[in-house]
């Protein structure tokens, strides 16, 4: 089935204002699309002390300017205590079973987008993981229940390394684990900068969204087709580069393909070189794709109606200075005497939630100064949102005592 693309846009923004989920069958071979207004077609997964996982929309707007074009995405946020328990899956995902993501032998697509906090403990910290595939149980034929997976998760996994880089594993095994074998083989990523091998992945950049296009077809016969290869797009690829192509097995010889986890999963924590005063990590997400044999790219990093706003970010509001930063007591905030004007300005915390807020009748009436003295408020970093008609700019300050 074909439709003009106007039809296919109509479809997109109806659907999207109705459930916040988006499925496409036709556009450009896209599978299924979800720009999180909600997290209605996923499964919340936990460790044993379920830490915190909630989406955020409109004005509770993450630093920086959102890709997806209705300003939407989730934080996963992990805290501390989650490490306080004997659960050596310590965890804060959502999930998705839906194995026509998967299917072996097929050619498939995937994008995703994530934003890490410039406050963001990474290096140091060991490595965990932030998306996976997770190798699904087998069926017991006499029973019809489900069997444990032992170690043989994940056949591909992405995460951060403890220098700061991104790391990865890629899985497989043609063994059977309900005939008594869980053997897996693990590859490290092979990773390339510029056409040729590297030692270590890209560095992780703070501050900024990173865009992950993945391209697989999950064989894990040897000889077979199976391939695995990834682009990352951000501040030191912006035009999107290809920086692992991997062939040869992929995935595990299990009853159902692999299935989908987004968020923070820690096999090991190793809390030496944490700060105290630091009780949880926070990353968000945005935009998660699939796409059939027939997608491309372009299309996963381009051409979904609602990816249009990921090239240029939004930063054309008036810049301030900012002083002094870091700051003990009080910020003084000051703006340019030409240019636009902002409309609104305030004060958000790291996960996005407002703690003070001005409109342009302080800068009308005055010198274009403003001074903010926090009052309660805990050390660390804030960023200072600037809202006018020509866009939005978010702006880091440090807060010390």
């Amino acid at each position: 089935m074909t439709m003009r693309m106007s039809v296919v846009a109509a479809v997109v923004l109806l659907h999207s204002l109705l459930s916040g989920i988006t499925t496409l069958r036709a556009q450009g071979g896209v599978l299924y699309h979800d720009d999180f207004s909600d997290l209605a077609d996923w499964e919340i997964s936990f460790g044993e002390r379920p830490p915190k996982l909630h989406g955020i929309s409109g004005e509770r707007y993450l630093p920086g300017s959102f890709p997806a074009a209705n300003a939407s995405a989730f934080t996963v946020v992990f805290p501390r205590r989650a490490y306080d328990t004997s659960d050596p899956g310590r965890r804060a995902e959502i999930k998705q079973h839906r194995y026509d993501w998967t299917a072996y032998g097929q050619e498939r697509w995937y994008a995703f987008s994530i934003f890490v906090p410039e406050d963001y403990l990474t290096p140091g910290l060991a490595y965990h993981i932030v998306f996976q595939f997770h190798g699904s149980s087998d069926v017991d034929s006499a029973t019809g229940s489900r069997q444990p997976e032992d170690m043989r998760s994940p056949p591909f996994m992405l995460g951060f390394e403890s220098d700061g880089t991104w790391g990865g594993q890629i899985r497989f095994s043609a063994n059977r684990y309900d005939q008594g074998n869980s053997t897996t083989t693990p590859l490290n990523i092979p990773w390339m900068e510029s056409g040729t091998p590297a030692r270590r992945g890209p560095t992780v950049r703070r501050g900024e969204w990173t865009h992950w296009v993945l391209n697989a077809i999950w064989d894990f016969r040897s000889g077979g087709s199976g391939t695995f290869r990834g682009w990352i797009k951000d501040g030191g690829h912006p035009g999107g580069e290809l920086v692992f192509d991997y062939s040869g097995p992929t995935g595990f010889n299990d009853t159902d393909p692999p299935y989908t986890n987004l968020g923070i999963y820690y096999c090991q924590w190793d809390l030496s070189g944490w700060p105290v005063d630091v009780e949880e990590l926070t990353l968000f997400y945005d935009r998660f794709i699939v796409g059939g044999g027939d997608a491309s790219l372009e299309t996963m990093m381009y051409s979904i109606p609602s990816y249009s706003q990921i090239v240029p970010p939004r930063t054309a509001a008036p810049d301030a200075d900012l002083f002094p930063n870091p700051f003990r007591q009080t910020l003084e905030v000051k703006f340019p005497s030409t240019g636009s004007r902002p409309r609104r300005i305030t004060v958000h915390d790291r996960l996005g939630r407002p703690v003070h807020a001005w409109d342009n009748s302080h800068l009308d009436a005055g010198s274009g100064v403003l001074h903010w003295t926090p009052r309660h408020l805990a050390p660390g970093i804030y960023y200072l949102r600037i809202l006018s008609d020509e866009g939005m700019r978010a702006l880091p300050v440090q807060y010390l005592r």
